[in-house]
């Protein structure tokens, strides 16, 4: 290989890595592209059982209405990558960037609507890196939200469970009426505004969480371990089967009750 064809091949390899260097410098620097985003149309007539959304970031909004077909609206273009389907009675919504793609973008929301006449009440899944999801009000089955780095609202919900791991998002919930409530929150912050569970179970690493029982004081056993954190309640025995574990490492949890 002669000295001229070595000359080309370097000088190609630093421009490459050049035009990688500023792009990346711009991208860090705030700099926004504005993709246009084409919305498309999801629509199935199949009963589901779940509903599982995976997105990595813009926001997705789910609710009931008196519709009678699942519907999806989704925004999609050749840089993002969006999965909508519905096999077996699961439904799928899924959204991410292509691995080349790099900045910062504003997606359009991503809406879906589920009847309201449902025979069964769908399981919901959603995982959030660093978007937003917002759940309407009524009745489900379990639901689980995994947030990074995002915000998950939700309305009153009837449940069975309801599940929320926190890294360093945000999780607000007007109400909720279920058997069991696990919270795990690591560095981030979860408000539920009215709290009625059977079984409560909270793990504060170094977040906070503020939750308002719909019951009195006197209708739960509660049990709090605090290792550098702090909890407004402390150990005391209920009047009734419904249970509260509090533990707390270096966060803070505040639980207020009815009355």
């Amino acid at each position: 290989m002669n000295s001229i064809v070595k000359g080309l091949i370097i000088g190609g390899a630093i421009a490459v890595l050049g035009a990688v260097i500023a792009i990346t410098a711009l991208a860090v620097c705030g700099w926004t592209v504005k993709p246009k985003f084409q919305m498309k149309t999801f629509t199935s007539a199949e009963e589901v059982s779940s509903v599982n959304v995976r997105q990595d970031e813009g926001s997705v909004k789910l609710s009931y209405y008196d519709g009678d077909e699942i519907a999806v609206e989704y925004p999609e273009n050749k840089l993002f990558k969006a999965t909508v389907e519905c096999r077996d009675g699961k439904l799928t919504v899924e959204s991410c960037r292509k691995w080349y793609v790099i900045g910062s973008f504003r997606l359009p929301e991503t809406v879906i609507k589920l009847p309201s006449a449902l025979a069964e009440k769908p399981d919901v899944n959603l995982k959030l890196n660093a978007g937003s999801a917002n759940l309407g009000s009524g009745a489900y089955g379990n639901v689980t939200a995994n947030i990074n780095a995002g915000q998950f609202t939700a309305g009153e919900i009837t449940c069975a469970t309801l599940k929320c791991n926190i890294n360093a998002g945000q999780i607000k919930i007007t109400g909720v009426r279920c058997t069991v409530l696990n919270l795990d929150v690591d560095a981030g912050k979860t408000e539920i505004i009215s709290a009625d569970a059977v079984n409560t179970a909270v793990d504060v690493d170094a977040g906070s969480v503020h939750i308002g029982f719909a019951g009195a004081h006197s209708e739960y056993t509660i049990n709090v371990k605090v290792d550098a954190g702090s909890c407004n309640v402390s150990n005391s025995t209920g009047t009734t089967e419904k249970t509260i574990t509090v533990d707390v490492d270096a966060g803070e949890a505040k639980l207020d009750f009815a009355g």
